[in-house]
């Protein structure tokens, strides 16, 4: 598996855009007014994130997989199991030293 420049670029555009819709999210208060945007914006992130990590962190592990698609597709779902959970665990982490109420109940 060869990550191309248009790879990267994409990568970078997806992490882009999920952080100004999280920063939108509290900045217009959408997490309150709709009751499907972080569910939405959980999947969403959690894709781009994982994304991000496949082309430029484990590019060389991909790349080594290449004629087994099931290395591939494990090793980018593992990418994406722990990028959740450390996602989680930010959350819970930062609603403990600031008063945002990031985890909303």
């Amino acid at each position: 598996m060869h990550i191309n420049s248009g790879a990267r670029v994409t990568a970078w555009v997806l992490a882009a855009v999920m952080l100004l819709a999280n920063v939108a999210g509290y900045v217009f208060d959408l997490y309150q007014r709709f009751w499907w945007f972080d569910r939405v914006l959980h999947a969403c992130t959690l894709f781009a994130m994982t994304f991000w990590a496949a082309v430029f962190l484990c590019s060389k592990v991909l790349a080594a997989g290449a004629s087994y698609w099931w290395i591939r597709l494990l090793v980018i779902a593992s990418i994406g199991i722990a990028v959740g959970a450390v996602w989680e665990v930010a959350e819970w982490g930062f609603d403990q030293v600031m008063p945002a109420n990031v985890i909303k109940e």
